[in-house]
C-alpha cells in the first residue's frame, strides 16, 4: 500500500474527528496510533480508502485533515507497531458495552495501552475517546466495531434495492432510445 492509499483509509476512518479546543493535539496522536495499527496489519479492519473530493480540497479544515492523515502515516512508518493493535472509539471504554462483551468477552478485562481524547465528531454529542488494545484475544487487527460508529459517511450506495432499481432504469432508457435511433 502507497503512503496516498494509506492516507485515504485514515481519512475514511478519521475525517469527522475534529479536536477539543483544551486538547486539540490527542487528535493528531489519535491518527498517529491509528497509523501504527493500520500499516502493521496493512489495511485489515479499517474500513474503506475513501479519496478526499475536490471540495475537500477545497475547504481548508478538510485539506488539513487530509495532510494530518498523511503526515500520521508517514510518521507511523517511522514506529513499529504490534500486529494486534485494535482500537475503539467511543465515550466510554468498550468494556461496558454488552454487544461487544459477547464478541469479545476477554475486553471485560483488558487493559487499555493507550488513550486519546477527548474527541469531538462532526455532528454534535459528546466528546468520545480512542482506546487503543495491544493482544486481546478476537480484536485485533482495526477498529473494534460497536452498534453506534462515529464514521464518515460514505458516498457508495447503502440500499442494494435502490442501487437496481436506478440500474434496470437506465438499462431501460438506453434500450428504449436505441430502439427509436435507428
Amino acid at each position: 500500500m502507497t503512503d496516498e492509499e494509506s492516507a485515504a483509509i485514515l481519512f475514511a476512518e478519521t475525517r469527522e474527528w475534529r479536536p477539543d479546543p483544551s486538547h486539540p493535539e490527542q487528535v493528531r496522536y489519535a491518527r498517529r496510533a491509528l497509523a501504527r495499527g493500520l500499516l502493521t496489519s496493512e489495511g485489515k479492519g479499517f474500513l474503506r480508502r475513501r479519496w478526499p473530493t475536490p471540495t475537500d480540497f477545497g475547504n481548508p479544515e478538510s485539506l488539513a485533515v487530509w495532510q494530518d492523515c498523511l503526515l500520521a502515516i508517514r510518521l507511523g512508518k517511522m514506529a513499529i507497531g504490534s500486529q494486534t493493535l485494535s482500537f475503539y472509539f467511543g465515550r466510554n471504554p468498550p468494556s461496558g458495552d454488552s454487544v461487544l462483551r459477547k464478541r469479545a468477552p476477554a475486553l471485560k478485562d483488558a487493559i487499555t495501552s493507550e488513550e486519546f481524547g477527548p474527541i469531538l465528531v462532526n455532528g454534535g454529542g459528546a466528546p468520545g475517546k480512542l482506546y487503543v488494545y495491544d493482544g486481546v484475544k478476537d480484536t485485533g487487527p482495526g477498529f473494534i466495531r460497536g452498534a453506534v460508529e462515529p464514521t464518515a459517511k460514505s458516498n457508495y450506495f447503502r440500499n442494494r434495492l435502490m442501487a437496481t432499481i436506478i440500474v434496470l432504469a437506465w438499462l431501460a432508457l438506453f434500450g428504449l432510445i436505441s430502439r427509436f435511433a435507428f
